[in-house]
């Protein structure tokens, strides 16, 4: 599933609007999984917002309606389940998560649009104030089971913010577990080069962008 090509243009404006400083590194197609960790736990990303969730899905993160219909059956927005994309409005700074089918009792009831989703109750989410249109701003993402796999990698390629601090963390995660990740920068020749030139160990923000090899 490959995300993203609806809105580059778009994509680049509000980039150029906030200005992080760009971290672009390459990786074989087998170190994806080193990054799940980070989408569980919840990345941001640049969109516009107060909008639908149908309309920030697949206007600006390009996600196919069939997908999103087929697909990412249990959504969560601020830790409430979500049936109705087209109508429910997204704010800055939310937190949304996304999910293929889970199993059992619990992944019937929060499964969107589900028999069981009157089982909810306070599960269910119910749309409080509506903040005025912001563009240029973010929100931050999960993704869990299978739709890791098959969206990480066009949110990857479009960019996640993320402070120095934390990029600086995570690189050295991968060295302390064992399996450290070997990149490929993207526009210098070695990572611990990157991260002293832009002074990683900074609380600025940057958009890191991943590209998988082939």
């Amino acid at each position: 599933m490959k995300i993203g090509e609806l809105a580059t243009e778009s994509r680049f404006e509000m980039e150029q609007s906030m200005n992080p400083q760009n971290f672009e590194v390459m990786v074989t197609p087998q170190m994806l999984n080193n990054f799940f960790p980070l989408f569980q736990k919840g990345v941001r990303v640049i969109c516009n917002t107060q909008c639908t969730l149908e309309n920030l899905l697949n206007e600006q993160f390009g996600i196919e309606p069939e997908y999103i219909k087929n697909r990412i059956t249990t959504i969560f927005l601020n830790n409430r389940a979500i049936d109705a994309v087209g109508k429910t409005m997204v704010n800055a700074g939310d937190s949304l998560a996304l999910s293929a089918s889970m199993p059992g009792l619990v992944g019937a009831t929060m499964r969107r649009g589900g028999y069981l989703a009157a089982m909810r109750g306070a599960m269910t989410y119910h749309q409080d104030e509506i903040v005025e249109n912001k563009k240029n701003s973010w929100i931050s993402l999960k993704l869990f089971n299978l739709l890791l796999p098959e969206l990480s990698p066009g949110f990857l390629k479009q960019g996640i913010l993320i402070n120095g601090v934390e990029l600086k963390r995570f690189l050295k995660q991968q060295d302390e577990n064992g399996c450290p990740i070997k990149y490929v920068p993207v526009n210098a020749a070695d990572v611990s080069v990157i991260l002293e030139e832009t002074s990683c160990c900074c609380e600025n923000d940057f958009l890191f962008k991943v590209y998988l090899k082939g």
